[in-house]
């Protein structure tokens, strides 16, 4: 990690830390966990095998007796993860803004743009588009002479053709029970 990290990485970098290790008051780290992180991750590739802490950070209680480098790795898979749920939301949101715009329902004063209910229009798009997908995967199997849907498929099949329907979604098939 280096200072020109993206914003996604800082915060989640300086989230997982500051779930790992306290950092202690006035070292600048408790309110800059990024800094901190960085600090850490200087010290844990100096010394991957120390389980005595510098002053600045030390692990929480949960994670006393551990190296460095083990502790650097709970924190890099942690990291992680809330990279990829950052990125999802981000895309989620990304996806509603670009439905409302194509439906003409952007507000004109930006300002007023609801980053929140975009994110949750592009949520529920994307929920509706998997389970189209899922439906014609499933109309595929039904339509093919040469397969036969499972009870568990039919019971699916009929649940997605139902919550389609309920939502005034539009099936682009002729559907048959």
């Amino acid at each position: 990690m280096n200072e020109s990290a993206s914003i996604i990485d800082k915060t989640a970098f300086g989230m997982a830390a500051s779930d790992h290790l306290a950092f202690l008051d006035g070292s600048g780290f408790d309110k800059e966990p990024y800094t901190g992180y960085l600090a850490f991750e200087k010290f844990a590739n100096d010394n991957p095998e120390a389980t005595d802490f510098p002053e600045d950070f030390c692990p929480w209680s949960q994670h006393e007796g551990f190296t460095a480098q083990e502790i650097h790795y709970f924190i890099q898979s942690q990291a992680a993860v809330l990279k990829n749920t950052f990125h999802d939301i981000l895309s989620l949101t990304k996806q509603g803004i670009v439905s409302a715009a194509i439906n003409d329902e952007l507000p004109q004063d930006m300002n007023e743009l609801n980053l929140e209910e975009a994110a949750n229009r592009g949520h529920r798009e994307a929920q509706i588009d998997a389970m189209q997908n899922e439906l014609s995967q499933l109309q595929a199997i039904k339509t093919d002479y040469r397969k036969v849907l499972t009870d568990l498929q039919k019971r699916r099949y009929e649940e997605l053709v139902g919550k389609l329907r309920d939502r005034g979604i539009e099936i682009p098939f002729n559907v048959e029970f």
